[in-house]
């Protein structure tokens, strides 16, 4: 079914007017649709900015993905996505990056979350992916752990 509206954009109440008089499923899609196209814009931005980090803090290093996990705030009543992330790296290992700069970004994105809640940055597939779990990371990007890695979380 097609529908077409004329949005009277002179103020955001005449806006508001015209949006009400759409029917509630028409309403409820396009407001899905609003929130998607706003999720795209930022996961871009965090895409971008985690290129940019870690072409500054990693130089000469190729990073294959990045995860960001939850962490207990000061006052320990919910959880959200710290800003150190481990990055793991085409040869296996995996180091600690800072992040800073994506602090608003992931706020914005995934305000609160849960005690397993994790963001995938996949540099590969050029992908962010929320994740209620912890993934193996080398499993995840289906990239070997380093040799000493691997011996020592072999029991």
């Amino acid at each position: 079914m097609t529908h077409t509206i004329t949005l009277d954009n002179s103020s955001p109440e005449a806006l508001a007017h015209a949006l009400r008089q759409l029917d509630d499923t028409l309403r409820n899609t396009l407001a899905q649709t609003l929130r998607e196209i706003e999720n795209e814009g930022n996961e871009a931005l965090i895409l971008d900015t985690v290129r940019e980090v870690l072409a500054r803090d990693l130089p000469g290093r190729q990073a294959a993905g990045v995860l960001f996990s939850s962490s207990l705030s000061q006052c320990g009543f919910f959880y959200y996505l710290d800003i150190t992330a481990q990055v793991l790296c085409d040869d296996g290992t995996i180091t600690d990056v800072d992040f800073d700069d994506l602090d608003t970004a992931l706020e914005e994105q995934w305000d609160e979350v849960g005690i397993n809640s994790t963001v995938l940055v996949d540099l590969r597939r050029g992908t962010v992916a929320f994740l209620d779990c912890v993934p193996d990371l080398h499993r995840e990007l289906n990239i070997p752990a380093p040799a000493a890695q691997a011996s020592s979380a072999t029991p």
